[in-house]
């Protein structure tokens, strides 16, 4: 009976060091500062559109995703998935050139995920005329 009382003592108390309770959770996001565009750019088809953003996490960026959707319609346009290699400070330099079939107003949206799944993003709003 003492054997068996030891036994499931010390079952308990090996299940209660493990449990998820003891780890400890990232909840914490990337950080990401805007270098340029500082306003909202009116551009030509042809001109180029161009994103410096820098991104910072306390643990590891994995992946910056980023999209130009129509505005009025919310319709995807482009979309593109770049890899931060698991880097804890990646600078997102983008140089996107308008094509001609563009007009009217834009939404690009940059989300940052580190290695937890915690996210961030930025929106930026650009006008393209003729």
């Amino acid at each position: 009976m003492k054997f068996l009382l030891i036994c499931l003592i010390s079952m308990v108390l090996f299940v209660s060091s493990c449990s998820k309770s003891s780890v400890r959770q990232n909840t914490v996001k990337p950080l990401m500062e805007l270098v340029y565009p500082t306003d909202q750019p009116v551009l030509k088809p042809g001109q180029p559109l161009c994103i410096k953003i820098i991104i910072t996490d306390d643990e590891q960026i994995r992946s910056v995703d980023w999209s130009i959707r129509q505005d009025e319609s919310n319709t995807s346009l482009f979309r593109n998935s770049l890899s931060a290699n698991d880097t804890r400070h990646y600078v997102f330099d983008e140089k996107f050139i308008i094509p001609d079939q563009f007009t009217g107003d834009h939404m690009v949206l940059v989300k940052a995920t580190d290695q937890c799944g915690n996210s961030s993003d930025i929106k930026l709003a650009f006008t393209v005329r003729n």
